[in-house]
């Protein structure tokens, strides 16, 4: 198990963004969370051993970007959220 109490604030921030099965884009971590260098971050937990999965992605104006997520919490998150 990863120890927690090594990471910083904005890795923090990332992994409860992820933990929650939500998904991050650089554009909504720089926006709604602070996070200036989400790949940064994403590399940082990565080597602590968080499993972060990511996928390219493309906008209406044909601008590719990344998306960033944990497969198992969004899984976690769609069960939680059926038995409410």
């Amino acid at each position: 198990m990863v120890d927690r109490t090594k990471l910083t604030t904005q890795q923090e921030i990332v992994m409860s963004q992820l933990n929650a099965g939500r998904s991050l884009t650089n554009l909504v971590a720089i926006t709604c969370h602070g996070v200036s260098s989400l790949s940064s971050r994403i590399a940082e937990l990565r080597k602590l051993g968080y499993p972060i999965e990511d996928r390219m992605e493309t906008d209406q104006f044909e601008r590719q970007y990344k998306v960033y997520f944990i497969k198992a919490a969004k899984v976690a998150a769609a069960e939680k959220e059926l038995e409410a």
